[in-house]
């Protein structure tokens, strides 16, 4: 194949690729898959690993110069998953992104126009389907609580409230919900890391929803069931300190590629549930240690989390196999958890979920590092004022024993205490033919009348 050389100077896109989808046209969610593809394939920091695979694999073609084969984008991984086919890719590239990409004229290459850089990730999670909508379920809201007041308190504190919907009032119940959705995504994300806090001296829950739609019929409002499940975010993995800073690199796929998916571990989060922890005659501690015998006997776990109030419970293998479990237990119809009798359906966490869950673990690392901060330098100053304590009650201890041995000691007026006397004391210390020998040596020995007149008379002299 005949190829052009590519341009010095290709002109740069500031916004990036996904500036050039045409606004207000609904794109499919594969052609969506592929935008961002090719924004990681094609972008700056990319593109010379990308021709320099495509050169390796076909040494004899003329890649060098900036084409790209499709059916090499479409044999990476990311690609593998979403079953994208090389013809997709280009059919993508002319009808969603108009002058950012040349078509080899067999149509089997491409080759960038533009140059751009990779969109941060912080534009991927706004521009995601569940963090896009930004809401959140709030239950336990005290029935007799002013709805504005509810509002006011929440839109100081996490964030401005782009709209808001309190569940139907219902006088038999203490309490009700509320749908909030937000403007800014990370006011959703702060609100969920702390997965509750009170308010009017009770304790509210936060769960992940969508906005429930409205829609009037006979002059009355109609609330339709969200589109999305409720989801209760207190994964796992969300109080671990497992380092998720960096991309996890995966066989064929580079680091820019893994930071797509925002880096934290794959397929490890497995749900089971519904349990009605109340029936079963458990304890919250006794179900967790009983769910995680049984999950031990499929694949080593690391966590095993069932929390108080709740129906779900949540796995966290140490290996990426959660799918495989899944798919392997629910062929026999779930999980038996011992004596609760019916088996308990799992589902793996994938997707959309596990990308909050990552957002929301990285929220809940943020707020509460200063808090181990400070419990950390708290337990070692109450460390060294124990050590302290102790060191100072030893010496007190040893002070007083040499002061009551000392007492013990009988009094020896005229003779001075030697170096030998203390030997002698070890000795006694020791067996009786020792302490004999030096109770011996101890005795003054009597002199004749003779000597102590010489004695006497030398101090004449």
């Amino acid at each position: 194949m005949e190829v052009d050389l590519v341009p010095q100077q290709l002109p740069f896109i500031e916004q990036g690729l996904h500036s050039l989808v045409l606004p207000g046209v609904k794109i499919p969610a594969l052609q969506s898959k592929i935008i961002d593809l090719l924004d990681t394939y094609f972008c700056n920091k990319e593109i010379a690993s990308i021709l320099k695979t495509a050169s390796a694999k076909h040494p004899n073609c003329g890649y060098q110069n900036g084409w790209v084969p499709a059916a090499l984008l479409a044999s990476f991984k990311s690609a593998k998953e979403s079953r994208i086919s090389p013809q997709a890719f280009v059919v993508t590239s002319k009808s969603c992104l108009p002058g950012a990409f040349e078509v080899s004229p067999d149509g089997n290459c491409l080759r960038r126009r533009v140059s751009f850089n990779q969109r941060n990730i912080a534009d991927v999670v706004r521009g995601s389907v569940v963090l896009s909508s930004s809401c959140v379920l709030v239950n336990g809201i005290p029935k007799d609580a002013v709805d504005l007041d509810f509002i006011s308190y929440v839109s100081e504190k996490y964030g401005s409230v782009e709209r808001f919907q309190f569940s139907p009032r219902n006088l038999s119940l203490e309490f009700k919900s509320c749908h909030i959705q937000f403007k800014d995504p990370q006011s959703m994300i702060k609100l969920l890391a702390i997965a509750s806090f009170t308010f009017e001296d009770h304790q509210v829950s936060i769960h992940a929803s969508s906005f429930p739609s409205t829609t009037a019929t006979n002059k009355k409002q109609i609330t339709v069931a969200p589109s999305l499940p409720t989801f209760d975010f207190n994964h796992p993995s969300l109080t671990s300190r497992d380092p998720r800073s960096e991309p996890i690199k995966q066989k064929g796929q580079s680091a820019v590629q893994a930071a797509a998916i925002l880096g934290y571990p794959l397929n490890r989060i497995v749900k089971f549930g519904p349990i009605d922890i109340a029936k079963t005659g458990f304890t919250t501690s006794s179900l967790q240690t009983l769910s995680r015998a049984e999950f031990e006997k499929l694949a080593p776990v690391a966590e095993c989390i069932v929390r108080e109030g709740e129906i779900f419970g949540y796995i966290r293998f140490k290996k990426g196999i959660a799918k495989e479990i899944v798919e392997m237990t629910m062929r026999h119809g779930g999980i038996g958890l011992g004596v609760l009798g019916d088996k308990v359906p799992l589902v793996a966490m994938q997707g959309e979920e596990e990308r909050l869950f990552y957002e929301v673990a990285k929220e809940r690392e943020r707020v509460s590092g200063g808090n181990l901060a400070v419990a950390a330098i708290k337990a070692v100053k109450a460390r060294r004022s124990l050590a302290v304590k102790q060191g100072s009650k030893r010496k007190g201890a040893k002070k007083g024993q040499n002061v009551s041995i000392k007492s013990k000691e009988p009094e020896r007026k005229g003779n001075k205490r030697m170096a030998n006397d203390e030997d002698e004391d070890e000795a006694m210390d020791g067996d009786q033919p020792s302490r004999t020998i030096a109770e011996i040596r101890k005795k003054r020995v009597k002199v004749d009348d003779l000597e102590e007149l010489i004695t006497g008379m030398g101090a004449f002299k």
